[in-house]
């Protein structure tokens, strides 16, 4: 079995949900901790950042559970690896879009001077009320706070997202639905 074929079996088995899953606690566990150990409080993007982020959850969860309801390979296995791919995108590429708008807050490039500090979700789905402890906005944007080195947390943000999505384009382009013989030609 060669390496492509290898990749794409371990992407199509757990390994692409887990991916993401890791990925969801990994940055949650981050933006967390800088809240409620390092004081870091959240403006409304911050959180829309984190909610963008459950989408990766959601990804995770719902790769792991068709693999084990459609095990075998075919049109519903490739349109479930389709879904899954689709949410981790979405939601990696809303957190950086986010984070850069934070950053250029920050820096004073932006043509608005902050965010609001009301809450940015829809009274259908008020996870600020629900959760608040993860997604109530309790500060403004536009205040660099230096968080690693000379970076502020947008930017350690906007790094990590990109590098969590580089991966996952990686791992895109190594996947092989339909085997090899497609590519020879």
């Amino acid at each position: 079995m060669n390496a492509s074929r290898k990749i794409t079996n371990a992407l199509e088995g757990p390994v692409l949900g887990g991916y993401l899953i890791a990925v969801f606690i990994l940055a949650e566990g981050v933006g967390l901790f800088a809240q409620h150990y390092l004081g870091l409080q959240p403006c409304a993007n911050c959180v829309l950042i984190r909610a963008w982020l459950c989408l990766l959850l959601i990804g995770g969860i719902y790769s792991l559970t068709t693999n084990k309801m459609f095990p075998k390979k075919g049109v519903i296995k490739q349109f479930n690896v389709l879904v899954t791919y689709a949410l981790g995108y979405v939601g990696l590429i809303k957190a950086v879009n986010l984070s850069v708008t934070n950053a250029s807050l920050e820096r004073g490039k932006s043509m608005f001077s902050s965010c609001s500090i009301e809450s940015p979700f829809p009274s259908w789905m008020p996870l600020d009320s629900w959760i608040p402890e993860v997604f109530e906005p309790r500060a403004i944007c536009g205040d660099r706070i230096t968080f690693i080195g000379n970076l502020s947390f947008s930017e350690v943000s906007i790094i990590g997202i990109w590098a969590a999505l580089l991966l996952l384009s990686v791992s895109v382009a190594f996947y092989r639905p339909f085997g090899d013989s497609y590519s020879k030609h």
